[in-house]
């Protein structure tokens, strides 16, 4: 903001700054941006697979980085699109794993999303991978997914990782944007992640709820 001289102030942050203004009798100000914590989040994984015992063995590796077990969904039938068919096979399903430990960070998305495609190598066979993962994370406005893959809508994280913006909520309710992937769109997946954004830490004092 501009000061009485016209030269530029730099006000402190928090009570600091109200007491600055009052004890400078500042009338005017313009609005102020500072840096907050991140909504605290809940990490997830996709898992899509065909074979039960390969996925039993992926999920319980998962817990020695990933953490405990928090919440697991049904195993949805996968079939909005044949893209993983020639690689993986016909009647693949998708099961979703919620992980107890937050997310302090999200920005740690990217080593998790590293974390997963190192999984999928070493479960791979012939060079073809039986599990795909889709790690993201959601907290009490969104739902983010990683990928390797560009797009328009799609923002840079780091070592080749893009965050997908899946699902915002509104009052609680996922809404469905112009690129949610297909099998998001559904009203089981919907269902279950208005049902998991209950399990989802409460924002920081200084954040309002969506």
């Amino acid at each position: 903001m501009g000061g009485a001289d016209g030269q530029r102030l730099y006000l402190p942050a928090g009570k600091a700054c109200v007491e600055f203004i009052k004890t400078n009798n500042i009338k005017e100000m313009h609005s102020l941006s500072h840096a907050h914590p991140p909504h605290p989040c809940l990490f997830f994984c996709g898992f899509l697979w065909k074979n039960r015992d390969l996925l039993e063995d992926c999920v319980n590796e998962t817990r020695a980085f990933w953490g405990p077990v928090l919440e697991r969904s049904d195993d949805f039938p996968f079939g909005e699109s044949a893209f993983y068919e020639s690689e993986m096979g016909q009647g693949l399903l998708r099961t979703y794993i919620l992980y107890e430990r937050s997310m302090v960070d999200p920005a740690g998305l990217v080593d998790r999303k590293v974390q997963a495609a190192d999984l999928e190598r070493r479960f791979a066979e012939g060079g073809r991978r039986t599990l795909n993962l889709d790690p993201g994370y959601m907290n009490r406005h969104q739902v983010v997914i990683a990928t390797f893959k560009n797009f328009a809508h799609r923002i840079y994280l780091g070592q080749g990782v893009y965050a997908h913006l899946e699902y915002t909520f509104v009052k609680g309710d996922p809404q469905i944007l112009p690129w949610t992937y297909p099998d998001f769109r559904r009203d089981d997946h919907r269902a279950l992640f208005r049902a998991w954004r209950r399990l989802c830490p409460k924002d920081y004092p200084s954040v309002a709820e969506g």
